[in-house]
């Protein structure tokens, strides 16, 4: 089976991977990488990475072991952000009440976290699901709410594509 990293989100081509795969493990120690608890998306000032702060753990330690670090309110301002870059979008509205409990929930771990979040994904139409097989993996665009001031972003995370694409952001992946 194939092993795939935890991800905060995670980007359209880390979620493209998890369509391919029939099944994944999710991978058991946890290294500084951006995926693991960082996202990006896009804001009205261009791209803006949302960082999930953890209590940084020493030498290799398991995934499922990382804490949340919540000395500083990061909820209240990855909220504020997702608000502001998406509240415009075709579709945030429709989802902005099954996200917001990721920003009002206490997760002691990021795995729990990042978990929670796959799994909404997972039930989101046609998300879950392998897609056809092509050759053309080069990113097309696809309408990003500030693509007129910033153009075209590719490979932001899936919260981007949900919220401009909707029910076709399957149709993507």
């Amino acid at each position: 089976m194939p092993l795939a990293p935890s991800a905060y989100f995670g980007s359209i081509s880390y979620h493209r991977h998890l369509a391919a795969c029939d099944g994944i493990d999710i991978e058991r120690y946890y290294e500084r990488k951006d995926h693991v608890n960082r996202c990006r998306i896009l804001g009205a000032n261009g791209p803006l990475t949302l960082t999930v702060p953890v209590i940084h753990p020493h030498g290799k330690v398991p995934v499922k072991d990382v804490r949340i670090d919540y000395k500083e309110p990061w909820q209240h301002i990855h909220w504020v952000s997702i608000t502001s870059a998406y509240r415009t979008s075709a579709f945030f509205e429709y989802i902005m009440d099954d996200i917001e409990p990721f920003y009002s929930k206490r997760f002691d771990f990021l795995i729990d976290l990042n978990n929670n979040i796959l799994e909404w994904i997972q039930k989101m139409p046609g998300l879950s699901t392998p897609p056809a097989l092509h050759n053309d993996i080069t990113p097309k665009p696809y309408y990003q709410v500030f693509m007129q001031r910033h153009g075209f972003v590719p490979d932001l995370c899936i919260l981007d594509l949900i919220c401009n694409m909707g029910p076709e952001a399957a149709l993507y992946i």
